[in-house]
Order: structure tokens, then sequence, then C-alpha cells
């Protein structure tokens, strides 16, 4: 589960040009982006998708590729 999480923030984060790759260990998946200046979207892009995950318009911003 979290990994497929991880998987659609990552892709999601890549649509819209901010790059990023995906690290993780025997307990959890991060994701690390490769330019910091874009954390404040990355992040906000994060938190609206956690605030309303069923969110129809969201979901589809998130799953279309």
């Amino acid at each position: 589960q979290q990994q497929r999480i991880a998987q659609a923030l990552s892709d999601y984060l890549n649509k819209i040009n901010i790059k990023n790759k995906i690290e993780h260990d025997n307990f959890q998946f991060s994701i690390h982006l490769d330019d910091e200046a874009q954390q404040a979207v990355a992040l906000k892009e994060l938190q609206d998708f956690v605030d309303n995950p069923n969110d129809k318009k969201r979901r589809r911003k998130w799953c279309s590729k």
C-alpha cells in the first residue's frame, strides 16, 4: 500500500515537472526531489491529496497520465 501511494505521488509530481525519485528501506518509502526549491509546491500537492483523497477532480488530476 505504501509503495502504491509513493508511486502515485512520484508519478504525479513528475507529470507537473517536479523531478524526483523514490527511495525505500525495510520500513518506509520516501520521495526525494531533484530540486529542493520545488518542495513547497510538492508539499501542497501532497497535502491537497491527503485532505481530500476522494475528490473526483483531484483524483483525475492524480491518476491521469
